[in-house]
């Protein structure tokens, strides 16, 4: 009975071994990556010609300001709490309020469609931006430039 189990343990070990080798994007979605929020504005900022982590008089700080938007930046997962900071931010600024969205992994884009719904059913009238880490080599593709 005890030499059942190992076999189970086998054969799940090779399907999960068959089913990542067959389908290579899976075993990418699930390499921990460590993408710091400042990565992105830094690349995303430069390429907008903004200023990043500009100081308000509250002390706040805007993670980028263009010349039309305040723009906050966070992972899907904070998608609630980047609309608070964007429209505070935009209040503070005078500035249009604006998100960019970093999504890590495909299943992230759940968090776009939270966010794009909130926006709508409140109109909130905030741009939203999306950034992927591939768009860390290139973020004018972010920015819709490409």
């Amino acid at each position: 009975m005890s030499s059942a189990k190992p076999l189970i343990s086998e054969y799940l070990i090779i399907a999960i071994v068959l089913l990542i080798s067959a389908c290579p994007s899976l075993a990418a979605d699930y390499v921990p990556v460590s993408y710091k929020e400042k990565d992105f504005v830094d690349a995303w900022c430069a390429a907008s010609q903004g200023a990043t982590e500009v100081q308000q008089a509250d002390r706040t700080r805007i993670d980028c300001v263009t010349a039309e938007y305040a723009i906050e930046f966070d992972f899907g997962v904070k998608w609630a709490e980047a609309i608070g900071q964007a429209l505070f931010y935009s209040a503070e600024s005078g500035l249009k309020p604006g998100i960019v969205l970093i999504l890590k992994k495909p299943g992230d884009i759940r968090y776009l469609a939270r966010l794009e719904k909130a926006n709508r059913h409140h109109r909130l009238n905030i741009r939203i931006w999306v950034m992927r880490p591939d768009d860390l080599t290139h973020p004018s593709r972010a920015m819709g430039l490409h």
